[in-house]
């Protein structure tokens, strides 16, 4: 079970992430495309497993079996099962033009001022930065991406979701997302977004692509 579906490792702060090649519910085999030299055999991992059918899947398991890139995990004990469309994610591994937008600072002065809505205004274009970014998976609820620059939770980006299929031919569809959550994994910062500003109509779209982008990446594998 599980196989080919995202997983998200943990091991007490150092963070990883890959697709489980095989589970058979007391162990499995996760394939990564790095892996640093903290994760050795005896390790205590959480392992997430972000599965279409079975749903959000949070396991805890020791390290038994480290290749070069893939660990073996064993004495799996199911923690945790939530059930909603956020589990529904793929990997994905697009670079695209993204505009950031820095999170208002609290500020301080007299309310209806001319200056400090000047100020304000000033300080928000400035705050605005064009950057590339790289998009690692994808929800019809939001995206992980890492930055060539530094970004904080609240920070919102604009930036466009490549190569889904709508009416009238596969376009890209402008999204904008905020920064939730940030983690370090193997020496490199992700970004954790979810979309907003998003109706019922856009979800939809982008759960359709998602569902997608799965059976291709599942074809692919299974010609193997």
């Amino acid at each position: 079970m599980h196989e080919l579906r995202p997983v998200y490792l943990d091991m007490d702060g150092v963070y990883a992430s890959g697709h489980v090649d095989w589970c058979d519910g007391a162990a499995m085999r996760v394939e990564l495309p790095s892996l640093g030299r903290a994760w050795t055999v005896g390790a205590a991992v959480r392992a997430e497993v972000l599965d279409d059918v079975r749903g959000r899947c949070v396991y805890d398991g020791t390290v038994t079996e480290r290749e070069d890139l893939a660990l073996v995990l064993s004495g799996l004990v199911r923690v945790a099962t939530f059930q909603d469309r956020e589990a529904v994610r793929v990997g994905v591994h697009e670079v695209v033009a993204a505009t950031v937008q820095a999170a208002a600072p609290k500020r301080s002065g007299t309310a209806g001022s001319d200056t400090a809505k000047s100020e304000e205004a000033g300080s928000d274009a400035a705050g605005a930065d064009e950057v590339k970014v790289t998009l690692l998976d994808l929800s019809a609820h939001g995206l992980r991406l890492i930055a060539p620059r530094r970004l904080e939770v609240g920070d919102t980006l604009d930036l466009a979701v490549p190569h889904v299929e709508q009416a009238g031919g596969v376009r890209e569809v402008p999204v904008r997302v905020v920064v939730v959550r940030t983690q370090q994994m193997n020496d490199v910062v992700h970004y954790g977004c979810r979309f907003v500003g998003h109706d019922a109509a856009r979800t939809e779209l982008l759960s359709r692509h998602v569902a997608r982008l799965q059976r291709e990446e599942l074809r692919r594998r299974a010609s193997y």
